[in-house]
């Protein structure tokens, strides 16, 4: 079985929960002066352990995890963490 978005919304919304939760305790123990440093990579970093974990827990579906979907979860990840839209790579 293939993972379809909104297919399970109470996993979802408990998994985005701790998402947001997590992201407000880093940003709170990243030192002030290696703020700008750590967030400049931190989408990329994020986007490519989403990635990973995507290959190691649904290797059925390890065709859809191509480059194209590397780089939209890059420009989900950047605009998440950014608010800015990093545009197609």
């Amino acid at each position: 079985e293939h993972y379809k978005v909104g297919q399970k919304p109470a996993e979802q919304e408990v998994i985005f929960k701790r998402m947001a939760c997590n992201f407000v305790r880093l940003l709170t123990q990243v030192p002030h002066t290696q703020k700008d440093r750590f967030f400049d990579r931190f989408h990329s970093i994020m986007a490519n352990g989403v990635f990973v974990a995507y290959r190691v827990a649904l290797p059925e579906s390890e065709a859809q995890f191509d480059e194209k979907f590397r780089s939209d979860l890059c420009r989900l990840s950047a605009y998440w963490t950014t608010g800015a839209d990093i545009g197609p790579s």
